[in-house]
C-alpha cells in the first residue's frame, strides 16, 4: 500500500498530460482544416484587393506588378487570371491560362452549381470550394468582377491544406508520445522524492501505534 502512493501520484500526472495531448490532437484533427480554410479565404481576399488596386490604377500589365504577382502566388500558393469583357486574358499566373479562363467563364455564366460549394458571396466576388474536372482535385476559388469591369479568378488547391493538417497531426502525435514517456520518467523520480518522507512517517506512525515511542524521523529532506 505504501508503494502504491508513488504510482498513484505518477499515474495521475501522466494521465492528465496524456489527456491534454489527446485533446490537442482531437482539436487539431477536428478544427485545423476549418482554421486553414478561414485563413486561405483571407489570403484570397488580400490577393483580390491587390489585383483590384492594380487594375484600377492601370498597373496590372506592368513589370512591377508582374514581380508582385509572382510573390503573391508563390507565397500563398495560388493561381489567378484576369480577363476583359471580350474574354481576352489580361494577366495570368499560369501557362495554361485557357483552362483557367474557361473555368472563370463557367463560373460566371453557370455558377458551377453542380460542382461547387458556396462559402461566401458579395456583390463583387464569390468564394467557393470546387473540383477540377481534369484532375479531380478540390480547390478553394474566388471569382467575380474587379472595379474596372474585368473578370477574375483566384484559386488554391485544398489538397495541400489537407496534407499540412495530416503532417501537423502526425508530428503532434510523435512529439506527444515522446513527451509523455519523458515526463513519465521525470514524474516518477519526482514523486518518489516526495512520497519517500511520507512512507517513512507512515512507518514511524505504525511503530508509535505499537508503543515504540523511540521511533523518530531520520531523513535529510528539507520539505518539513
Amino acid at each position: 500500500m505504501r508503494h502504491s502512493i508513488k504510482w498513484q501520484v505518477a499515474s495521475i500526472f501522466i494521465a492528465v498530460m496524456a489527456g491534454t495531448l489527446l485533446l490537442c490532437w482531437f482539436m487539431n484533427n477536428t478544427f485545423l482544416i476549418k482554421y486553414y480554410l478561414n485563413n486561405k479565404e483571407k489570403v484570397l481576399i488580400d490577393a483580390y484587393d491587390q489585383i483590384n488596386l492594380a487594375a484600377t490604377e492601370g498597373s496590372i500589365t506592368s513589370d512591377e506588378f508582374d514581380i508582385e504577382l509572382q510573390k503573391i502566388c508563390g507565397i500563398y500558393n495560388i493561381d489567378m487570371i484576369v480577363v476583359d469583357a471580350d474574354s481576352k486574358t489580361i494577366k495570368s499566373s499560369v501557362n495554361d491560362s485557357e483552362f483557367l479562363a474557361h473555368q472563370l467563364l463557367d463560373n460566371v455564366f453557370t455558377g458551377n452549381e453542380h460542382m461547387a460549394e458556396l462559402l461566401s458571396q458579395t456583390e463583387d466576388y464569390t468564394i467557393q470550394m470546387s473540383m477540377d474536372r481534369r484532375t479531380n482535385i478540390n480547390y478553394l476559388e474566388m471569382w467575380g468582377t474587379l472595379d474596372n469591369g474585368n473578370l477574375f479568378l483566384i484559386r488554391t488547391a485544398l489538397e495541400g491544406i489537407r496534407d499540412s493538417v495530416k503532417i501537423a497531426n502526425r508530428f503532434l502525435a510523435y512529439v506527444g508520445f515522446i513527451a509523455v514517456i519523458m515526463s513519465g520518467i521525470i514524474i516518477f523520480f519526482v514523486t518518489n522524492k516526495i512520497t519517500t518522507p511520507i512512507k517513512k512517517l507512515a512507518k514511524i506512525s505504525e511503530k508509535m501505534t505499537a508503543l515504540d515511542f523511540e521511533a523518530k524521523y531520520t531523513g535529510n529532506d528539507e520539505n518539513g
